[in-house]
This record gives structure tokens, sequence and C-alpha cells, in this order.
């Protein structure tokens, strides 16, 4: 093997395995862990440093804004997780005090407990709900009758 081929070579596996390794980080970078708050308090130490998508409920009363964040509460199954939003996206309009507000916020878990966030995915659900004390109405057929 020349000196010429044996370079070329060790370009290529240089080349390969840099492409690699930029493959394999950003496919780490691009998953998000899909939990619950009450999963990832039991995740404990594993959740740190993981995107994480947390879903869970408004606490109402909970959101403070102090120096340039947004400070909130979720909780599910009876675990609250504090989280502080420092993303720069404009946050839902459905991010309100209010009822039943589900949230789902885009972020790493702090070892001090609290869940800082990116993103916020926010939905009313009484928003979206038809009205359960509306009774059904059938179509009404017409009497007349059709001429052809």
């Amino acid at each position: 093997m020349s000196a010429k081929t044996f370079k070329f070579a060790v370009g290529i596996v240089i080349l390969l395995g840099t492409v690699t390794w930029l493959a394999k980080a950003g496919y780490d970078e691009g998953k998000a862990y899909y939990w619950t708050t009450d999963e990832v308090m039991d995740k404990g130490a594993q959740a740190y440093g993981k995107r994480i998508m947390l879903m869970g409920d408004l606490v109402p009363g909970s959101i403070h804004h102090v120096d340039g964040r947004m400070n909130f509460d979720l909780v599910l199954n009876d675990v609250t997780i504090p989280v502080v939003y420092e993303g720069t996206a404009q946050i839902p309009d459905t991010f309100k005090e209010g009822k039943n507000i589900k949230a789902l916020v885009e972020g790493r878990m702090d070892p001090s407990g609290h869940f800082v966030g990116r993103r916020i995915q926010a939905k009313c659900a009484s928003k979206y709900e038809s009205d359960p004390s509306a009774a059904y109405q059938p179509p009404i057929a017409s009497a007349a009758p059709r001429n052809p």
C-alpha cells in the first residue's frame, strides 16, 4: 500500500467516524421522553439532563412572573413539580389561570427539583369538550315531498 493510498484511507475513516458521531449526537438530542409528573419523580436522578416532555395539570393560582421568567406548578396523580419557564416562544393563549388546563412542557429536570422549560403547549379541556347537558337532537326530516 502506498503512502498516498494510506492517507486517503485514513481520511475516509476519519470522515466516516465524524459523520457517524454527528448522526448519533443529533439523534440523541432529537429524542424526548414523554413523562407525566409522577413518572419523572419516580425516575429520580435518571431524569436529570434528559430532554423531557412533561405532562400535567396546571395548579390553579401557581403562575408567577419573576425576573423575566414564569414559574408555575404541574400536578398529576398527586405529584407536583415546580416549573421554571425560560423559553422565548410566545406562551399559548389557553395557558392561563382557569380550570382543567392541561400542559405539556418541553425541557429538562434540574437537580434542584425544578423542571426548566423551553416550550409550552396548553389545552383547556373544557374549551374543546361538547356540552354534556345538551340533549342530542336528530336532524328533522322535511315533511314536504320532493319533486323529481
